[in-house]
């Protein structure tokens, strides 16, 4: 567990995201869901902050 954690953490370091991980039929499988997401349109119990493109 903590091995994932730090691989999570310096992925954000070096400004990887999980996605670009993914296979190609997974990509495909939630890629609606990603684009709400980069739209901003997503419920969460928590604060959230979008990038302006």
């Amino acid at each position: 567990m903590n091995a994932r954690v730090i691989q999570h953490e310096y992925d954000h370091i070096e400004g990887r995201l999980f996605t670009e991980k993914l296979n190609p039929l997974k990509k495909k499988l939630i890629q609606r869901k990603l684009e709400n997401i980069r739209k901003g349109k997503v419920n969460a119990d928590y604060r959230m902050r979008f990038a302006s493109i």
